[in-house]
């Protein structure tokens, strides 16, 4: 990766990371301010949030697979200009024909949000899929720190100001700040190329991008069930309570996904342009299992925090430790398995994975559920479908395999943790201990790696 990408990948985790920071606040001070039921109206919101990508039809997913790897200067402009003016009169229709749903047919509180922020979230979404196929690190991380500093102008707002036990004031101002940031970007990319003439397209033209598009968005969506199916049987088979604790749990997690989702987007277009390099991809992959290794640390001082500062959702703890463990997994999925699916245009394939681990996540959660019956055992199927799904992707790509290296790696990293949960010893000398255990761990199994790491991320390096 050349230097010059580094540097902007880098800004851009610096972003993310002040992101992360900004969840973390929400994660720990809005429940403390809304009401258990007024936080579980948002983390609702915030549920069908998620799917929103399914109404680009494609179209973004189209543009984000044509543009990998991908220079500026080999973009044809004046197309571009048409897919996205396209893709604005189409959300315009979209979020009309939702909001006027879930106002008189649904009169759902969470749906009728849900309808107001779709048309600025696909906007957004389509520029940041753009920068992410082209490497435009420095304009994706700019978007990201508008976002994210008037994210947290609004939490400052609720909590030291407002403290309203109802969500709806955030939800609103959220809404409001992302039409602000959609017409910024809109007003940025349409004046920049204002002299370039749009280019008249007609439907088949629109068909051939949202062709593969459609497909990977199908992917995508399901990827997002399958990390959100637990959420689903848990809103439908519990109590508001119950759903509130599992839902911050979630958001806790959520904070670990803004950094494992940053260096997806920074490797994706390296991964395209570096597919055939073998060792390249083996040495990427092992640099995540080694980092993310270290995130269920957290566990530990969020226990610490949770106890001391959110005592109602101290529930909501024997989740987190299992959502913690699945970290590993997570990481090197996204990271790596989803990039390779995307960069090498594998989408059926892709595709055909995904409704593979759905289908296990669906038989996990409902057998759970009917056996054991408690959010816990949700939690632990959802753990159970990550290694799954790490293990079955390794299989598409020989140079991501699995050794058996990495499974007693994986075995030694999973028994430290559970072991030294169950001791129960006190904050600082687990947090010690287990550093000292994963230390011990890498040097065993991936001690030149681990030592490349230290070396300032040096992946161009040979083995």
């Amino acid at each position: 990766m050349e230097i010059s990408k580094i540097k902007k990948g880098l800004r851009l985790i610096f972003v993310d990371f002040f992101g992360l920071v900004i969840g973390i606040l929400n994660g720990f001070f809005l429940p403390m301010v809304f009401s258990i039921d007024g936080y579980a109206l948002f983390k609702t919101f915030s549920l069908y949030v998620t799917y929103t990508a399914v109404f680009s039809f494609g179209l973004s997913n189209g543009i984000y697979v044509l543009y990998g790897g991908k220079e500026t200067a080999e973009i044809d402009i004046s197309k571009t200009k048409a897919y996205y003016l396209f893709l604005m009169k189409l959300q315009v229709f979209v979020s009309g024909i939702m909001f006027v749903l879930s106002y008189f047919a649904f009169k759902d509180s969470a749906l009728i949000f849900f309808s107001l922020i779709i048309m600025p979230l696909q906007l957004i979404d389509f520029f940041r899929l753009y920068y992410r196929a082209l490497g435009e690190f420095d304009k994706y991380s700019f978007l990201q720190a508008i976002l994210v500093v008037l994210e947290l102008l609004n939490t400052l707002f609720i909590v030291l100001y407002a403290k309203s036990q109802n969500p709806d004031l955030f939800i609103y101002i959220k809404i409001l700040n992302h039409f602000v940031v959609a017409a910024l970007f809109s007003a940025l990319f349409l004046g920049r190329n204002k002299f370039i003439k749009t280019v008249r397209l007609k439907c088949r033209d629109y068909y051939t991008i949202m062709k593969p598009g459609i497909i990977l968005l199908i992917a995508d969506i399901m990827v997002v069930l399958i990390f959100s199916l637990d959420r689903w049987f848990v809103k439908s088979l519990f109590n508001t309570e119950d759903f509130a604790f599992y839902s911050f749990a979630v958001s806790i997690l959520s904070l670990f996904m803004v950094f494992i989702s940053s260096v997806t987007n920074i490797f994706y277009s390296s991964i395209s342009k570096r597919l055939e390099e073998h060792k390249y991809i083996r040495k990427l992959k092992n640099y995540v299992l080694i980092i993310s290794s270290f995130f269920p640390i957290c566990y530990f001082i969020l226990q610490y925090l949770v106890k001391a500062y959110l005592a109602k959702y101290v529930e909501s703890l024997d989740v987190l430790w299992i959502f913690m463990l699945t970290l590993p997994f997570i990481s090197v999925i996204n990271v790596l398995y989803i990039n390779l699916y995307k960069a090498s245009k594998n989408i059926k394939v892709y595709l055909k994975r995904i409704v593979i681990i759905l289908a296990f996540s669906f038989i996990f959660n409902i057998t759970a559920y009917i056996i054991v019956g408690t959010i816990s055992a949700l939690a632990w199927a959802t753990f159970i479908v990550f290694v799954i799904w790490y293990f079955c992707s390794s299989k598409d790509f020989q140079a991501a395999g699995t050794s058996w290296r990495e499974v007693i790696y994986l075995s030694v990293l999973l028994v430290s943790f559970i072991l030294l949960k169950e001791v129960k010893l006190n904050l600082f000398l687990t947090i010690f201990l287990l550093i000292i255990v994963l230390v011990i761990n890498v040097l065993i199994f991936y001690k030149k790696n681990f030592l490349d790491i230290l070396g300032v991320f040096r992946i161009n390096r040979d083995n």
